[in-house]
């Protein structure tokens, strides 16, 4: 299952790695509330007590380099 599906951004055009870049930076921000536009849709993905680090540390060893 995709990080996409996970989040109900099937339809998002940012790709996956687009998503998780605007996740890390709303979290270094500490924006509890992020919106993805899907057509005429948004779809709001909230932050809630997520320490990212440890999250983002995989993601960023992986795509990163």
């Amino acid at each position: 299952m995709g990080f996409k599906t996970i989040l109900g951004l099937d339809d998002c055009l940012l790709s996956e790695r687009e998503i998780i870049a605007k996740i890390a930076e709303a979290q270094k921000k500490d924006i509890r509330i992020i919106e993805f536009p899907i057509g005429k849709n948004v779809v709001q993905v909230k932050l809630k007590g997520i320490d990212s680090k440890g999250i983002m540390k995989d993601y960023e060893q992986r795509y990163e380099s």
